[in-house]
């Protein structure tokens, strides 16, 4: 029985050194990437939208998602570009 005690506390020191010296060696390192400047964000957006380059959207990340301005940017400018492509081809506002 006392083995089995010995056994735990061994371990349990084990861990506890293990963690330290992992911290110590390898560190937390950097959370994430600096966030660029937002209007370098809306200008390389709006030059993909420009350029009809939907993969290339990018938005800077927020607590919960991203950033609602530029998200909102975007959408507002995909809506424009749908109710021109709307208005060129009458055709589609049949259906």
């Amino acid at each position: 029985m006392i083995s089995w005690l010995v056994l735990i506390v061994v371990l349990g020191a084990l861990v506890v050194v293990g963690t330290w010296l992992w911290g110590k060696l390898i560190g937390p390192g950097p959370v994430m990437e600096a966030v660029p400047n937002p209007q370098t964000a809306d200008q390389h957006n709006d030059a993909a939208l420009a350029a009809g380059n939907y993969a290339a959207l990018e938005f800077d990340v927020a607590r919960h998602g991203y950033r609602q301005d530029q998200v909102d940017r975007v959408i507002a400018a995909l809506s424009a570009e749908l109710e021109r492509y709307r208005a060129a081809t009458p055709d589609l506002n049949k259906g």
